[in-house]
Parts: structure tokens; C-alpha cells; sequence
């Protein structure tokens, strides 16, 4: 049977931050054309992060730093740094860095987690 992902409020998922982003960098009201609008940005950014949270599930972002060379464009590259640093200091949710999927410490991450 099909169930969606966090139907079970009671257990920690890992959400792909790059997955995150490009899904935020993608809506229709950010126009990339001369940089970005870091305000829409942030919004949209925090709208899906509400999402994720909602009915109180728990999760945690992790970020690995091999993707980051697909972001190209510069604007984008400051903005996933950007979004990083504000997850960190400004919300509760626990942001982790990878340096790839076949680094020790992601795999004793997942064993952990």
C-alpha cells in the first residue's frame, strides 16, 4: 500500500536540501533574470520548510556538498548558502553538510539517525 512520506509524526525523515531548493528556485513568482529577488526567495524557501514541519513532523535538511557545483548560476549559489545559514541560526531544524553520499560521516548519519 502507498503511504505519503511523514504519515507517521512520530518518526524523523531527512529531507534533500538541494531537492528543496530547486523546487523553491523553480516557482513561478522568483524571476532569475537579473539575479533573483532574495525576499521571494526566503519566503518561498520558509513556505516549504512549513510544509514539511506541518502537523508537527519532525525532519532533518541535509545538504551534500558535491551537488552544489549544479547550481551554475551564481545567484543561486548564494542564495543555497544563504538558505543554509538562515536554517541554522534562525530555525529549529538541524541542518547537516555532507561532503558526498559515500563519505563516512553520511553513512554513519544514517546509521545513526
Amino acid at each position: 500500500s502507498f503511504s505519503s512520506v511523514g504519515d507517521d509524526i512520530g518518526q524523523i525523515y531527512v529531507v534533500d536540501g538541494d531537492s528543496l531548493l530547486l523546487d523553491v528556485f523553480s516557482h513561478p513568482l522568483l524571476d532569475w533574470s537579473y539575479g533573483g529577488q532574495l525576499l521571494q526567495f526566503f519566503y518561498q524557501a520558509e513556505c516549504a520548510l512549513q510544509k514539511c514541519a506541518h502537523r508537527g513532523r519532525i525532519f532533518k535538511i541535509v545538504f551534500f556538498d558535491c551537488f552544489g557545483a549544479i547550481w551554475k548560476d551564481e545567484s543561486l549559489q548564494f542564495c543555497r548558502e544563504m538558505f543554509i545559514e538562515h536554517v541554522k541560526t534562525e530555525t529549529k531544524i538541524d541542518v547537516e553538510r555532507f561532503q558526498s553520499w559515500e563519505s563516512k560521516a553520511w553513512k554513519e548519519f544514517v546509521d545513526f539517525t
